[in-house]
């Protein structure tokens, strides 16, 4: 025969039980939604001279592009000079080493590599000859700079930015 203090108990352990199991798969669902955020490439729009690259969702623009037709997934990166590339993808792609140069990065001051890149495309967009720098200590994010994004006009609206050839730009199709 039960007690009433051992049926609450059995009930009381029930409710706990699924509660700690709900609260698992919160914190499961939460982890994968986190780490599947930053990977997350959203698909470009593409319409004549503009490329339109919806934010994710940390707020960051990637974008699936091209380095001398091989495929390259980028991070827009208006802090960055140059378009930035870690060293595996450099070596991959079989781009040259140049001049040593000094990087002042996020993290510090880094060594890197000046390179040219034959054709950067983005959607629609075809820059030739684009200044680069082969970063050995770059994580695994191809940084979209300004040696490519000069050549653009751009402008955020609606959670998503918008890139425009500039009509009188000269790297378009062009050398830098």
């Amino acid at each position: 025969m039960q007690t009433p203090v051992n049926s609450e108990l059995k009930k009381t352990s029930k409710v706990m039980a699924w509660l700690a199991i709900a609260s698992l798969l919160l914190v499961l669902t939460w982890l994968f939604d986190f780490l599947g955020a930053r990977s997350a490439v959203q698909p470009l729009r593409v319409s004549g001279n503009t490329v339109i690259i919806p934010a994710d969702r940390q707020g960051h623009y990637r974008a699936e592009g091209e380095i001398n037709g091989k495929a390259v997934e980028f991070l827009l990166d208006t802090g960055a000079t140059a378009v930035a590339i870690p060293e595996k993808l450099a070596e991959q792609l079989g781009l040259e080493k140049g001049q040593q140069i000094q990087l002042q990065t996020a993290n510090g001051i880094a060594l890197g590599y000046m390179t040219r890149l034959d054709q950067v495309s983005l959607g629609s967009i075809r820059v030739n000859n684009v200044r680069a720098v082969i970063s050995p200590g770059l994580g695994g994010d191809t940084l979209l700079g300004m040696s490519f994004l000069r050549h653009l006009s751009w402008r955020h609206a609606n959670n998503e930015l918008i890139l425009e050839v500039e009509p009188q730009s000269p790297g378009i199709g062009a050398e830098e």
